[in-house]
């Protein structure tokens, strides 16, 4: 595996993360890191053909995976709830987040001049709410 930093100057993360990115995601390809608030490494790359973007903290401890998905692709149970919650053409962005709690799914969505973030457990059920 071959990583990158965004700079030249940036390091990269240390051996703790880069072990357990590794056991995480043994085929990922392209690995770039950044830095997220002094304690928080987030890597984007490519795994499984799909771009991804996982964070782990300064511990090597694995946070949360997500990437971008389609509409089509969200469980229908979820697809339902969010449709009975908020206007389906209002939404920007889908991500699936992976953490170790659960899978979720995540929506991006503008009502009027305000963003949300929605947030749904994989049985549909609304876990989060932020106004972004």
């Amino acid at each position: 595996m071959l990583y990158a930093a965004i700079e030249s100057k940036q390091d990269l993360p240390g051996k703790k993360i880069l072990e357990s990115f590794e056991i995480k995601f043994p085929e990922a390809l392209y690995a770039t890191w950044t830095l997220k608030n002094n304690t928080i490494w987030e890597a984007s790359f490519l795994w499984e053909k799909k771009e991804h973007t996982a964070l782990f903290s300064s511990g090597g401890q694995w946070i949360e995976t997500h990437s971008y998905l389609p509409l089509g692709t969200v469980p229908m149970v979820v697809q339902k709830k969010f449709n009975k919650d908020y206007p389906r053409n209002q939404v920007k962005h889908i991500f699936i987040l992976r953490k170790p709690e659960g899978v979720f799914y995540e929506f991006l969505i503008r009502l009027g001049n305000k963003q949300y973030k929605v947030r749904y457990n994989s049985n549909g059920e609304m876990k989060e709410q932020l106004f972004v």
